[in-house]
């Protein structure tokens, strides 16, 4: 692990609808922090998970697959919902996880973040797509250059990993492949957030969700200066407003004592 913070579950209390957020491939809950803590001055409940093989080593991630990462997920999100509606937001990968809920259940609401439903071709998408097909050793890593945040105070202090395990990012592939697949499925509102200068996953992600969304409730926003992070680069403050009011939106109480 490199950067600053403790790679923990975070929970806060509050009323429904709640906020699940889900972190993307190699990072922690740190990365959802925001959003977490628009949920919680609006009074809501949220929690961000760490998901498994996360915030530890990068080893341990080749014990999990793409499947095991959404069935953390569903097993917060099934504890949420006992207390009312789920809001539920991802990052990254955490996209196509959220996805998937909101595929499987009825969910009030759906915000997508720099989301890796595809990804950049042919750098990673092809290399992933043929490393997939090979029976390479789970153990095989290669060094991860700096994380994709045109901030350079926030990309120095980003926590997560600083390796990629090439086995394990071919599951955020085939994840993201297999999200795409239910679009049509989801019908709840939706939010949608990608930077322009997104290394990793294309900006054509936007309008590629939108047209298979099986809702016309979207809104999209591009943040010119922002890279794949967009909750820790420079327009992060952006992203809270329209967080902000897209939660509001859904839940007319929110801010009310």
């Amino acid at each position: 692990m490199v950067g600053k913070g403790i790679p923990a579950s975070r929970r806060e209390s509050g009323r429904a609808p709640s906020l699940l957020a889900i972190h993307g491939f190699g990072g922690t809950p740190r990365e959802v922090d925001l959003l977490v803590d628009v949920a919680q001055n609006l009074g809501l409940r949220a929690s961000a998970p760490l998901l498994p093989g996360h915030g530890t080593h990068v080893r341990d991630l080749a014990r999990y697959t793409f499947d095991d990462w959404l069935a953390s997920a569903r097993v917060e999100f099934e504890e949420l919902s006992r207390s009312g509606d789920v809001i539920v937001a991802g990052l990254s990968l955490g996209a196509a996880i959220a996805a998937r809920l909101a595929a499987e259940f009825p969910v009030r609401g759906l915000a997508l973040l720099g989301n890796a439903l595809w990804l950049n071709s042919p750098y990673p998408a092809f290399w992933l797509s043929l490393v997939g097909r090979l029976r390479l050793s789970k153990s095989l890593w290669v060094p991860k250059l700096a994380p994709d945040i045109e901030s350079v105070q926030q990309r120095a202090e980003h926590l997560g990993y600083d390796a990629q395990l090439i086995t394990a990012a071919v599951e955020v592939f085939r994840g993201g492949r297999e999200a795409r697949l239910r679009l049509g499925q989801i019908t709840c509102p939706t939010l949608l957030i990608h930077g322009a200068l997104d290394k990793v996953c294309p900006i054509e992600n936007v309008q590629r969700v939108t047209q298979r969304l099986g809702t016309r409730d979207v809104r999209s926003v591009i943040l010119e200066r922002s890279g794949h992070i967009v909750t820790r680069d420079s327009e992060r403050a952006v992203v809270a407003r329209e967080f902000e009011a897209f939660l509001s939106r859904l839940n007319p109480n929110c801010g009310a004592d």
